[in-house]
Protein backbone atom coordinates (compact mmCIF):
# COMPACT_ATOMS: atom_id res chain seq x y z
CA UNK A 1 0.00 0.00 0.00
CA UNK A 2 1.31 3.42 -0.97
CA UNK A 3 1.74 6.12 1.59
CA UNK A 4 -0.33 9.21 0.94
CA UNK A 5 1.64 12.28 0.12
CA UNK A 6 1.03 15.36 2.18
CA UNK A 7 -0.17 18.29 0.18
CA UNK A 8 2.27 21.15 0.20
CA UNK A 9 1.00 24.34 1.69
CA UNK A 10 0.86 27.01 -1.01
CA UNK A 11 2.44 30.20 0.20
CA UNK A 12 1.57 33.36 -1.67
CA UNK A 13 3.29 36.68 -1.63
CA UNK A 14 2.26 39.78 -3.50
CA UNK A 15 5.80 41.17 -3.81
CA UNK A 16 8.05 38.10 -3.43
CA UNK A 17 9.36 36.20 -0.45
CA UNK A 18 12.78 34.82 0.42
CA UNK A 19 16.29 36.18 0.53
CA UNK A 20 17.72 36.62 -2.98
CA UNK A 21 14.43 36.79 -4.88
CA UNK A 22 13.18 40.02 -3.21
CA UNK A 23 16.64 41.57 -3.67
CA UNK A 24 16.52 40.71 -7.36
CA UNK A 25 13.02 42.20 -7.67
CA UNK A 26 14.28 45.38 -5.97
CA UNK A 27 17.20 45.49 -8.42
CA UNK A 28 14.75 45.37 -11.33
CA UNK A 29 13.45 48.77 -10.16
CA UNK A 30 16.88 50.46 -10.09
CA UNK A 31 16.80 51.97 -13.58
CA UNK A 32 13.18 53.06 -13.33
CA UNK A 33 14.26 55.85 -10.95
CA UNK A 34 16.10 57.50 -13.86
CA UNK A 35 12.98 57.20 -16.06
CA UNK A 36 10.79 58.73 -13.34
CA UNK A 37 13.16 61.73 -13.12
CA UNK A 38 13.29 62.10 -16.93
CA UNK A 39 9.49 62.06 -17.12
CA UNK A 40 9.25 64.74 -14.44
CA UNK A 41 11.77 66.93 -16.28
CA UNK A 42 9.72 66.50 -19.45
CA UNK A 43 6.57 67.54 -17.59
CA UNK A 44 8.34 70.63 -16.16
CA UNK A 45 9.47 71.60 -19.66
CA UNK A 46 6.01 71.00 -21.10
CA UNK A 47 4.38 73.20 -18.45
CA UNK A 48 6.86 75.99 -19.24
CA UNK A 49 5.76 76.08 -22.92
CA UNK A 50 3.07 78.51 -24.03
CA UNK A 51 -0.15 77.00 -25.39
CA UNK A 52 -2.29 78.10 -28.30
CA UNK A 53 -6.04 78.44 -27.97
CA UNK A 54 -8.53 79.04 -30.79
CA UNK A 55 -9.88 82.58 -31.00
CA UNK A 56 -13.66 82.55 -30.68
CA UNK A 57 -15.58 85.77 -31.00
CA UNK A 58 -15.86 88.55 -33.56
CA UNK A 59 -13.03 90.01 -35.57
CA UNK A 60 -13.41 93.56 -36.75
CA UNK A 61 -11.94 94.61 -40.07
CA UNK A 62 -10.91 98.24 -39.95
CA UNK A 63 -10.06 100.59 -42.77
CA UNK A 64 -8.54 103.99 -41.93
CA UNK A 65 -9.59 103.61 -38.30
CA UNK A 66 -13.23 102.81 -39.03
CA UNK A 67 -14.84 99.38 -38.61
CA UNK A 68 -15.89 98.16 -42.01
CA UNK A 69 -17.08 94.66 -41.24
CA UNK A 70 -17.37 92.31 -38.23
CA UNK A 71 -16.72 88.64 -38.95
CA UNK A 72 -17.83 85.95 -36.47
CA UNK A 73 -15.05 83.46 -35.69
CA UNK A 74 -15.64 79.89 -34.57
CA UNK A 75 -13.35 77.16 -33.31
CA UNK A 76 -12.49 75.93 -36.81
CA UNK A 77 -11.63 79.36 -38.25
CA UNK A 78 -7.88 78.77 -37.93
CA UNK A 79 -7.14 81.89 -35.90
CA UNK A 80 -5.28 81.17 -32.64
CA UNK A 81 -3.76 83.27 -29.91
CA UNK A 82 -0.87 82.41 -27.65
CA UNK A 83 -1.57 81.78 -23.98
CA UNK A 84 1.38 82.36 -21.65
CA UNK A 85 2.42 79.34 -19.57
CA UNK A 86 0.83 78.89 -16.19
CA UNK A 87 3.36 78.87 -13.38
CA UNK A 88 4.20 75.32 -12.29
CA UNK A 89 4.02 74.76 -8.53
CA UNK A 90 7.63 74.73 -7.32
CA UNK A 91 7.67 71.20 -5.90
CA UNK A 92 5.34 69.41 -8.32
CA UNK A 93 7.62 67.73 -10.89
CA UNK A 94 10.95 67.67 -9.03
CA UNK A 95 13.52 64.87 -9.13
CA UNK A 96 12.98 64.33 -5.40
CA UNK A 97 9.24 63.72 -5.96
CA UNK A 98 10.09 61.27 -8.76
CA UNK A 99 12.44 59.40 -6.41
CA UNK A 100 9.71 59.24 -3.78
CA UNK A 101 7.40 57.54 -6.28
CA UNK A 102 10.20 55.18 -7.30
CA UNK A 103 11.14 54.12 -3.75
CA UNK A 104 7.47 53.59 -2.92
CA UNK A 105 7.17 50.97 -5.66
CA UNK A 106 10.62 49.41 -5.26
CA UNK A 107 10.52 49.00 -1.49
CA UNK A 108 7.41 46.80 -1.57
CA UNK A 109 9.63 43.83 -2.46
CA UNK A 110 11.52 44.09 0.83
CA UNK A 111 8.57 43.44 3.14
CA UNK A 112 9.00 39.65 3.05
CA UNK A 113 12.80 39.66 2.88
CA UNK A 114 14.06 36.85 5.12
CA UNK A 115 17.70 36.81 6.14
CA UNK A 116 19.24 33.32 6.39
CA UNK A 117 20.37 32.24 9.86
CA UNK A 118 23.78 31.09 8.61
CA UNK A 119 24.58 34.53 7.17
CA UNK A 120 27.36 36.33 9.10
CA UNK A 121 25.76 38.52 11.79
CA UNK A 122 27.49 41.71 10.63
CA UNK A 123 26.25 41.25 7.05
CA UNK A 124 22.76 40.25 8.23
CA UNK A 125 22.55 43.37 10.41
CA UNK A 126 23.74 45.56 7.54
CA UNK A 127 21.08 44.10 5.21
CA UNK A 128 18.38 44.53 7.85
CA UNK A 129 19.35 48.17 8.53
CA UNK A 130 19.40 48.92 4.79
CA UNK A 131 15.99 47.23 4.38
CA UNK A 132 14.50 49.28 7.24
CA UNK A 133 15.88 52.51 5.74
CA UNK A 134 14.46 51.70 2.29
CA UNK A 135 11.04 50.78 3.72
CA UNK A 136 11.05 53.95 5.81
CA UNK A 137 11.63 56.08 2.71
CA UNK A 138 9.14 54.06 0.65
CA UNK A 139 6.28 53.86 3.13
CA UNK A 140 7.17 56.01 6.13
CA UNK A 141 8.80 59.42 6.07
CA UNK A 142 9.13 59.29 2.26
CA UNK A 143 5.38 59.68 1.93
CA UNK A 144 5.22 62.47 4.49
CA UNK A 145 8.08 64.65 3.23
CA UNK A 146 6.59 67.33 0.99
CA UNK A 147 9.75 67.89 -1.04
CA UNK A 148 10.32 64.18 -1.71
CA UNK A 149 13.37 61.98 -1.30
CA UNK A 150 16.76 63.71 -1.58
CA UNK A 151 19.01 62.55 -4.42
CA UNK A 152 21.81 61.91 -1.89
CA UNK A 153 19.55 59.38 -0.14
CA UNK A 154 18.88 57.64 -3.47
CA UNK A 155 22.62 57.48 -4.17
CA UNK A 156 23.25 56.04 -0.68
CA UNK A 157 20.53 53.37 -1.11
CA UNK A 158 21.90 52.39 -4.53
CA UNK A 159 25.54 52.23 -3.39
CA UNK A 160 24.67 50.32 -0.23
CA UNK A 161 22.62 47.84 -2.28
CA UNK A 162 25.56 47.24 -4.63
CA UNK A 163 27.91 46.76 -1.66
CA UNK A 164 25.49 44.33 0.02
CA UNK A 165 25.13 42.22 -3.13
CA UNK A 166 28.94 42.18 -3.47
CA UNK A 167 29.29 41.00 0.15
CA UNK A 168 26.67 38.28 -0.40
CA UNK A 169 28.61 37.14 -3.45
CA UNK A 170 31.80 36.93 -1.36
CA UNK A 171 29.92 34.98 1.32
CA UNK A 172 28.73 32.46 -1.27
CA UNK A 173 32.48 31.89 -1.80
CA UNK A 174 32.75 33.02 -5.36
CA UNK A 175 35.50 35.51 -6.02
CA UNK A 176 33.67 38.64 -7.19
CA UNK A 177 35.50 41.55 -8.77
CA UNK A 178 34.04 45.06 -8.51
CA UNK A 179 32.90 46.69 -11.73
CA UNK A 180 34.22 50.06 -12.79
CA UNK A 181 30.82 51.04 -14.21
CA UNK A 182 27.39 50.33 -12.73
Amino acid sequence: MRAKRKKRKVVESEFGKGFLYPLMLFACHMDTAIHFMENNRMMRDRMAQPTYEPYIGKMAIKYRGKTVKKIPLTKGSGLYFQVPPKPCPPNLFTDARALSLWINGASDHLYDLTIPKNLPKKLGRRIWDWRCNVLDWGHGKGLCVLNGMPIKEYQYIRKEFNDIVFEIDKWVSSRPVRADYY
